[in-house]
């Protein structure tokens, strides 16, 4: 489903352009639950946000855009290089140290700045042993933002949920929608 933007022109003349032909990028309606096989893992997503699909291997959504507040959930095996780096999880780590791997990758993404590291701690996801980190930093565009990480070690997977957005506004008005999807995680037996 392609949305569309009217603008007005100069001299009255309204035309509209798809999104993508003005850098935005393709979205979806969510269709809950979001799954992953390997895992098993069961996870409800709000219906009223919007999937991005990304080339990367997560599944992305967002309410009102994508610099503005994203969840994240993001799944990887274990013993798998990590993008852009030699780095691996491993099957042993304790989850603060996958908890300080992850957002260290956060923190090298190119455009991050004044990337600070506010708290980690324990946390369970989907009934397994886990960790809550939480960070701001300032994104490429001089957009401060907030994020929090909760994510754990499920069989081979870690699991982790991202939820990104702009601080003073939008990080608090969708932060109960982001501990209603944690909360909905379930590993099917």
């Amino acid at each position: 489903m392609k949305r569309s933007i009217h603008l007005l022109g100069r001299h009255g003349v309204v035309a509209a352009l798809p999104l993508c032909c003005i850098g935005c990028a393709d979205y979806a309606r969510v269709k809950s639950p979001f799954k992953h096989h390997k895992t098993k893992l069961t996870v409800a997503v709000p219906s009223d946000w919007w999937q991005y699909r990304p080339p990367a291997p997560a599944y992305v959504v967002t309410k009102d855009g994508l610099r503005l507040e994203t969840i994240t959930i993001r799944v990887r095996k274990v013993c798998e290089e990590l993008p852009d780096t030699e780095r691996v999880y491993q099957a042993r780590m304790m989850p603060n140290e996958i908890a300080e791997l992850s957002l260290g990758l956060l923190e090298a993404k190119e455009g991050t700045k004044n990337f600070e590291v506010k708290q980690i701690t324990t946390a369970e996801v989907a009934g397994h042993e886990g960790y809550q980190a939480e960070a701001e930093y300032v994104d490429d565009t001089g957009l401060p933002k907030r994020l929090v990480i909760r994510g754990a070690l499920i069989g081979e997977h870690v699991c982790e949920f991202i939820y990104d957005a702009q601080d003073r506004l939008y990080f608090d008005k969708h932060e109960p929608a982001f501990q209603r999807v944690v909360s909905s995680a379930a590993v099917a037996k």
